[in-house]
């Protein structure tokens, strides 16, 4: 069997993060849990929260302080927003933060390389129905996002990110297929088949709107019960650093 490496990451920041470390841990899965300080749409979670995702072996990484857009904006806008972001995150755990994920997945060259600037090792994209070994850890893709989208909604994210090669994989390998837990498990198997990274991709508090707990550990329960698999953070992916 080739090498599987799963990894899963949570965006936004909320109390519902506990939940879900509580359930990947269970199963003895990894996730990196990227917050922002000033999300609109999800309560913040605490600085003891997150030291408690912390300490049960996940990555926190940060998604800026305030969620909006890096798109359209000011270099050292973006510096601040990213810099500041992983100072207060540091200052909660007394750790390095190193990994990042772009606002609604929105990435630009001058957001690229203020990452750079700022010390972080991985930017988190949503390019999704990707699977490779080899990609560009600054734009580093997913494989599925576990929500309930239309296929309008899925192809227009795709044609905003140019991401033409996922959507050809995703009418290859799913039909097209849009169930968060028939979809999760099409893209799982075919990594599981032939090898490569499978990067699972939510948001803890629309898991909790939208009701898929149950989905979500169904999903969790596929990928734990297959052997010789690598479960790992968002930066454990990457090769070590030298």
């Amino acid at each position: 069997m080739q090498r599987v490496l799963v990894t899963t990451s949570w965006d936004d920041g909320h109390s519902a993060d506990l939940r879900v470390a509580e359930l990947l841990a269970a199963h003895g899965l990894k996730g990196t849990f990227y917050i922002a300080f000033n999300h609109p749409n999800a309560k913040e979670i605490t600085d003891h929260e997150i030291r408690t995702v912390y300490r049960m072996g996940m990555e926190i990484g940060s998604h800026t302080l305030t969620h909006r857009l890096l798109t359209g904006r000011a270099g050292t806008d973006v510096r601040y927003e990213l810099s500041e972001s992983k100072m207060r995150l540091e200052d909660i755990l007394g750790a390095p933060i190193t990994a990042f994920s772009y606002p609604q997945g929105a990435f630009t060259a001058v957001a690229r390389a203020a990452l750079v600037e700022t010390g972080y090792w991985v930017g988190r994209s949503t390019v999704a129905f990707r699977f490779a070994y080899d990609f560009d850890p600054l734009l580093m893709p997913i494989s599925v996002e576990f929500c309930r989208h239309s296929r309008i909604a899925i192809t227009r994210h795709a044609v905003r990110d140019g991401n033409l090669a996922g959507l050809m994989n995703w009418a290859r390998i799913a039909r097209l297929e849009v169930d968060p837990l028939s979809l999760g498990r099409l893209i799982f198997d075919r990594v599981f088949a032939l090898g490569g990274v499978f990067h699972l991709n939510a948001r803890s508090w629309e898991i909790d709107r939208t009701e898929l707990w149950r989905d979500l550990q169904a999903m969790l329960h596929h990928i734990a019960k297959k052997p010789g698999i690598s479960h790992l953070t968002n930066s454990e992916v990457l090769p070590p650093r030298h």
